[in-house]
């Protein structure tokens, strides 16, 4: 923008060196991608968890169908007592099989809970970096003609902490009623 240019409200009249900004858009981006991934990789662990407790349930099955029988002989003094051992110690263990996968699904399900709550952060930091983005666009808050330019194109531009002038515009006193100009 020059002396003397017609500016409308919105307008771009000036740009900060965006490259470091889309740098951490980029980021943000992979960073979301990551934690997504994550979930569908913690989701199908707990799938093939649940596909194991399936297995581990049928054979608690069997091993208790196998301990009554077992059982049964036993009183009728077909088979020894070590035989009846042996298969309370096969129940006991195919119940432990199926305590411990319980165990690692609630962990798991924990950890989906973890990766979902880490996206939705991740989406939040994208969010921020777009919006950093787009404040490197300078626009006129006003329609109006630039009486003043205090930087030029390339020039660094040091930032305190009050923003530095840019431009001075005049509103656009045309477009003012008789009323807003007392």
């Amino acid at each position: 923008m020059d002396f003397n240019s017609k500016v409308q409200a919105g307008e771009v009249i000036a740009r900060i060196d965006a490259a470091p900004f889309e740098a951490r858009v980029q980021v943000a981006r992979a960073d979301l991608a990551f934690a997504e991934a994550n979930i569908a990789m913690q989701a199908a662990a707990l799938e093939e968890q649940q596909a194991e407790l399936l297995g581990l349930k049928a054979i608690l099955l069997e091993t208790t169908e196998d301990l009554e029988r077992q059982q049964s002989l036993f009183e009728r003094k077909v088979i020894p007592e070590s035989t009846v051992d042996h298969a309370v110690a096969r129940q006991v263990q195919a119940m432990a099989k199926v305590e411990s996968t319980l165990a690692r699904m609630k962990k798991q399900r924990a950890q989906i809970r973890t990766a979902q709550a880490n996206v939705a952060s991740h989406g939040g930091k994208l969010l921020q970096a777009e919006l950093e983005l787009e404040h490197t666009l300078i626009r006129s808050p006003v329609d109006g003609i630039v009486i003043n330019r205090a930087a030029d194109a390339g020039q660094t531009v040091a930032a305190s902490l009050q923003a530095p002038v840019l431009f001075t515009l005049a509103q656009d006193l045309r477009r003012s009623s008789a009323s807003q100009c007392r």
